[in-house]
């Protein structure tokens, strides 16, 4: 049971996202993540990212990072070394 609802978690969100139902996209990542999925975490980190919240991001994409997502280990390398150079 938990393992098929992570593996819902993304593309339900995303279909929410298309829908522009951006709460429900929000709230299913969110549950995605405290079931253990990392790649949720990424994808709201990058929702955020890509609002401009970049502190919000951050906190997702180190979350995603800890749960094993590589993808978010290497934008926070790229975000950092972007921080370091301004």
């Amino acid at each position: 049971w938990l393992q098929k609802e992570v593996v819902v978690g993304v593309p339900l969100a995303n279909a929410y996202a298309k829908l522009g139902r951006l709460q429900d996209e929000e709230m299913t990542l969110r549950k995605a993540v405290s079931l253990g999925d990392g790649f949720a975490a990424f994808n709201l980190a990058i929702n955020f990212a890509n609002s401009n919240n970049y502190s919000e991001a951050l906190v997702w994409m180190q979350k995603a990072a800890q749960m094993g997502d590589y993808s978010a280990a290497n934008w926070i390398a790229d975000y950092e070394a972007e921080e370091t150079s301004i």
